[in-house]
């Protein structure tokens, strides 16, 4: 029995397929077509998805689509016509998407050269937040847990509240457009200067670097009514309208003139990002509070583009009762293509829950032949080492910088030793070294540590695996000199701990680092350089390389230089 989900005509277009087996297989889109968070119908990342199944679509059973265009289509047009005449201003990015959305199975069969005479599949369109929720719940380890999904919005709702117990669900509270937490960070972030959809991360690195001397202003923009409910002034917002600038007039006079993309960042932007990014934590953490006064529970589940914010899941942890928070690999709109086949398998089946994701090594691989090939065809130096793991622990600890390409890609937007830049955190000039060099980005932006899981309470203020990197937490004050690439401005870290069972081989070259070093922990960012995805290829890998100043680039068992 298979099942192929497919997320598309939104940002992070992707294809997913699921037996009884588990899941086969899972990619994002733009991996493929090399455009970053595509909005393309995912033909590449199904024709992936199908071959890793040893599959076609005739072979399919089910076919679930992370959206249910009808469910808020009526809603979004009453809204439109609600703001006219300032509505007609602009065109509307709602209706264009969702009449493809209708259209998805002509996508899926004519993409493939099939007719529909010749498949069997049942095809399902399904609740964008339940996808979120299905993922969020039914790939996690617990049994019991509270499960939010917060975004910028599915069909109609923002968040979504619920409990999970067993393969027994409850949604007790759902928040609706326009009042939206992501909106309301993605609206700043473009007055901020970043794109939308795209930059919010940075504006999430930046906000350490200031002072919350705006957050009076967020609280009265993003309000949190006596229910716990949020409520955005739309005076400084244009998402209602239709509109791709998603702030207001209202808020210039408010702040004065947004910054300039690539324009200094002042004391007033940094400030700005670091209120928002407190009114935000202090939005979720109520959202859960509130939560937890009628059930409380250890376990929390959270999916949605705001999950991605690893200081909000951080602060859950120091702030509330919480215990352990799982957030798995792929928690953007990536996300629901899985979440779709999830839903299938366990609500339409009936299914019990059986599946977790404590790894998200989903994506391509290839043979060391192809790997080889690579490397004769990019007119660099190479040469094979029978223990690739030792000679590249050595570089790291001499200071290089490696491309590290190993195994399956990564399912989602985070570099998981698999398709990642690799570089020693004990120098403290390697930050600046990275983002001037190699990635050729801002230079405020933070680089992550991967650690051996059973060395993170060595080094860190938490005690839980934090896999997929979703999680910043305290560097402990004793630690923050001996590695401080990867210690953030204010003492933080968004630490991805790995264990030998799910990457053997990242495992061992952080354990060969350690011996040389004395410290398990390997500075971690993902293989591209500003703008472009992550690598998928060993060509992709080998253009990405010649475009940085990285010293060696990893293929497999193969190390190749300039």
């Amino acid at each position: 029995m298979l099942i192929l989900g497919i997320h598309a005509f939104a940002h992070d277009s992707a294809a997913c397929i699921i037996s009884d087996d588990g899941i086969i297989a899972a990619a994002e889109e733009e991996r493929f077509n090399r455009k970053k968070h595509t909005t393309a119908f995912p033909h590449q990342a199904i024709d992936y998805c199908l071959n890793c199944a040893g599959a076609t679509l005739q072979d399919v059973d089910y076919v679930g689509f992370g959206w249910k265009p009808w469910l808020g289509f009526g809603k979004r047009v009453g809204n439109l016509i609600k703001n006219l005449p300032d509505s007609l201003k602009h065109k509307s990015v709602h209706v264009p998407k969702w009449l493809n959305i209708l259209k998805a199975k002509n996508y899926l069969n004519n993409g493939l050269d099939i007719t529909h005479q010749k498949t069997k599949y049942k095809f399902h369109y399904v609740d964008h937040h339940l996808c979120h929720f299905y993922t969020a719940y039914y790939l996690s380890p617990f049994d019991k847990a509270l499960v939010l999904t917060v975004d910028a919005a599915g069909e109609w709702k923002t968040a979504t509240f619920g409990w999970a117990n067993g393969d027994n669900y409850d949604v007790k509270k759902v928040i609706n457009y326009p009042d939206s937490v992501g909106f309301f960070y993605s609206a700043i972030t473009q007055y901020l200067g970043f794109k939308a959809l795209s930059g919010e991360g940075k504006v999430m690195g930046l906000a350490p670097y200031g002072e919350p001397e705006y957050y009076d202003d967020c609280a009265k923009i993003a309000r949190l009514k006596d229910n716990g409910d949020l409520s955005l002034d739309l005076q400084y917002f244009r998402h209602q309208l239709g509109d791709n600038v998603w702030f207001s007039d209202k808020m210039n006079e408010l702040w004065g003139q947004p910054r300039d993309p690539e324009s200094e960042l002042t004391d007033k932007y940094t400030n700005i990002a670091a209120s928002l990014q407190k009114r935000s934590e202090d939005i979720v953490i109520s959202y859960i509070e509130k939560l937890l006064e009628s059930n409380p529970v250890n376990n929390l589940c959270l999916a949605g583009g705001v999950a991605l914010n690893g200081c909000i899941n951080g602060q859950i942890i120091k702030r509330t009762p919480i215990e352990h928070v799982y957030v798995h690999s792929a928690a953007n709109d990536a996300g629901p293509a899985l979440g779709a086949a999830l839903y299938i398998y366990h609500h339409v089946l009936k299914n019990p829950k059986k599946f977790v994701l404590d790894h998200a090594y989903l994506g391509p691989e290839f043979t060391q032949s192809k790997l080889k090939k690579a490397a004769e065809a990019s007119g660099l130096n190479f040469e094979e080492h029978k223990n690739i793991v030792q000679h590249a622990a050595k570089l790291l600890a001499e200071g290089k910088i490696l491309g590290w390409f190993q195994g399956r890609m990564e399912w989602g937007p985070r570099a998981l030793g698999n398709r990642s830049i690799l570089a020693n955190p004990r120098l403290a000039e390697m930050k600046d070294i990275l983002n001037a060099r190699v990635k050729h980005r801002e230079g405020f932006r933070p680089f992550a540590p991967s650690i051996l899981v059973e060395k993170t309470g060595q080094y860190f203020d938490i005690s839980q695996p934090v896999p997929f990197m979703t999680v910043v937490s305290d560097v402990l004050p004793e630690k923050r000199d001996e590695v401080p690439a990867i210690t953030h401005v204010d003492g933080t870290a968004r630490l991805q701990t790995v264990s030998r069972t799910a990457n053997p081989i990242y495992w061992e070259l952080i354990s060969e680092f350690e011996k040389l070093t004395g410290t398990p922990i390997i500075l971690n960012t993902s293989f591209n350089v500003r703008g472009e995805p992550i690598v998928c290829t060993p060509e992709d890998a080998v253009r990405c390389f010649n475009s940085t100043d990285m010293d060696f680039l990893v293929l497999g068992n193969y190390l190749l230089w300039k």
